[in-house]
């Protein structure tokens, strides 16, 4: 998990951490005192809440770890014009489990001391959400024995396709609820070097799916959702063997299309990943040759995949 851990640090470095005054704006734009997302990314989600959800789906945030994306789309929602904000419109979902590369983040807050790998860190969540608490329905658990989400949704989250297995799950319980026409997916990892399978499913239903925003030099890509996956299609259990050679190499090449220079190191990086997922180490070293040469300074994710090819572990 060092890998992971070296991202956070990265976003850390990168956020300015600031308390607010009474005297700021009424929209409240303070982020959580702990958090792992970039404040652009936080902008956009208290941006959509407040300006452009519509109220005919529901907003999920699939991934809500602390809690951070949650308090930004409540922050938002709380200041809704026209939208009924009398129910619980955020559905929040996490196992909520401490792990040690958790531990191994030098937080600098007291709010993480005493958590272990193991303990449910639920009421860490609660803490950061609880002004809020009033539109967040929370949902703790594994995902892959959940239930399908049982309503519409029109602006769904995603920070947990750590893995294929999670990434069908989430196929599986959530996207068959978006709304064609309507629907808003925002990939928190689609710009990260871990998660290669992101690029290819979303290349699968291409047709589905138009670029809303990349959000400038972070992990984000946010998407419309234009017409509707059949379900059969979303139903099916996706791994590496579901894509011929010929679509891993379109899909990569489409995801370069559509982001910003920022992003192609890591989507590019993510491709060196997709072989060491498979433990095909002998190419990913051959594709990671390619790689370094044509970014040959100091990117964030092309010298995580250099680090784990050093040592051929990254679990």
């Amino acid at each position: 998990m060092t890998n992971l851990v070296a991202s956070i640090r990265k976003r850390l470095r990168k956020f300015k951490w600031s308390v607010a005054s009474p005297q700021m704006a009424v929209v409240d734009r303070r982020p959580a005192p702990l958090t792992m997302l970039f404040p652009d990314e936080s902008e956009s989600l208290r941006e959509y809440a407040m300006m452009n959800y519509s109220g005919v789906g529901e907003i999920v945030d699939l991934g809500a770890w602390a809690g951070s994306s949650t308090l930004a789309l409540a922050q938002g929602l709380a200041h809704h014009k026209t939208v009924d904000t009398r129910r619980k419109r955020i559905h929040a979902y996490d196992i909520f489990i401490w792990e040690q590369w958790m531990s191994d983040i030098p937080w600098n807050t007291p709010l993480v001391d005493g958590y272990k790998p193991g303990d449910s860190f639920l009421p860490l969540y609660e803490q950061q959400i609880s002004e809020y608490s009033h539109l967040i329905e929370t949902y703790p658990g594994d995902l892959n024995a959940m239930p399908e989400f049982p309503y519409k949704i029109e602006y769904l989250f995603v920070d947990v396709m750590k893995t294929f297995e999670l990434a069908n799950s989430s196929l599986q319980k959530f996207f068959t609820q978006l709304i064609p026409g309507k629907s808003v997916v925002h990939h928190q990892d689609y710009n990260h070097y871990f998660t290669p399978w992101i690029h290819l499913l979303m290349y699968r239903f291409k047709s589905h799916f138009k670029l809303r925003r990349y959000v400038n030099a972070t992990p984000s890509t946010i998407f419309d959702y234009i017409s509707a996956i059949p379900h059969e299609q979303l139903m099916q259990s996706y791994s590496f063997s579901s894509f011929s050679k010929d679509e891993f190499e379109a899909a990569f090449e489409y995801s370069l299309s559509i982001t910003g220079k920022a992003a192609w190191p890591s989507i590019e990086s993510a491709r060196v990943m997709s072989y060491i997922h498979q433990d095909r180490w002998d190419e990913a070293e051959a594709e990671y040759a390619g790689l370094k040469v044509r970014y040959p300074g100091k990117d964030y994710d092309v010298k995580q995949i250099e680090s784990i090819l050093k040592t051929r572990s990254y679990r």
